[in-house]
């Protein structure tokens, strides 16, 4: 079982429906264990953003962004793209922490957990407002 080139590189489905044919091991479905390792691996990317590799692959793939906002870009390599399909799927179990952070927007991050959309930014006198501006340091 390959499951350390699973964890780097997304799988054709017709490799892994060959792996399963061939007495693989018993899950009941290949494709999505690769993505789920390859969504550990954007894990460890997001959760150590210090390590060698991390600063090496942010400074490459997203220079200008973080991992969860990051573009494919113009000629995205197929790690790459592999650990962006492996994102999509953690990107459904994330939940942002607000605390006092500078960084989360009040109109456009998604840090209020429901179903109903948002006013269109376009149309607010401050789009920038950040969450940390309305709390009162003082209680």
């Amino acid at each position: 079982m390959p499951v350390y080139a699973m964890s780097c590189f997304k799988f054709p489905v017709e490799l892994c429906k060959k792996i399963t044919k061939a007495g693989g091991p018993g899950f009941k479905d290949l494709i999505i264990f690769n993505q789920a390792l390859l969504a550990k691996f954007a894990w460890g990317l997001i959760y150590d953003p210090d390590s060698l590799f991390s600063q090496v692959f942010k400074s490459r793939c997203y220079p200008n962004s973080d991992l969860i906002s990051a573009p494919n870009g113009t000629r995205p390599s197929y790690a790459w793209r592999s650990i962006l399909w492996g994102r999509e799927l953690l990107k459904t179990g994330l939940r942002r922490s607000v605390g006092n952070e500078e960084k989360t927007l009040v109109w456009v991050d998604d840090w209020i957990f429901d179903e109903k959309p948002r006013r269109d930014v376009t149309c607010l006198d401050e789009p920038n407002l950040a969450v940390q501006e309305l709390i009162d340091q003082e209680t």
